[in-house]
């Protein structure tokens, strides 16, 4: 089976780092690694970032957001929501393919 892939490893967003970018607790993931050459980093993501949407789907818990890409078909385009730099941007990115070794 071919799984999704888009090149990042996130992490639940601490209460201390939701409140100092004005985000409710449990609210997006953000983003550890963005990895080099990966679909993420390709569409403009950057690691330091909250996704809080994917694919029109509200992300609340670290593990949503792997579950979401692992489910999508190779090849199609998403739309993401971003917090950057206190403002929400809208990027699309292409899902890659999960292959052996890829983080």
């Amino acid at each position: 089976m071919t799984r999704g892939w888009i090149g990042v490893s996130v992490q639940a967003v601490p209460p201390e780092v939701a409140r100092s970018m004005g985000l409710d607790v449990g609210r997006g993931v953000l983003l550890h690694e963005v990895i080099k050459g990966g679909p993420a980093e390709n569409s403009g993501i950057r690691s330091g970032e909250v996704i809080l949407e994917f694919d029109r789907n509200v992300i609340s818990e670290s593990v949503t957001l792997p579950r979401l890409v692992s489910a999508l078909p190779v090849g199609k385009e998403c739309g993401v929501k971003v917090l950057r730099g206190g403002k929400m941007k809208d990027l699309t990115i292409t899902i890659g393919r999960l292959a052996d070794g890829s983080k």
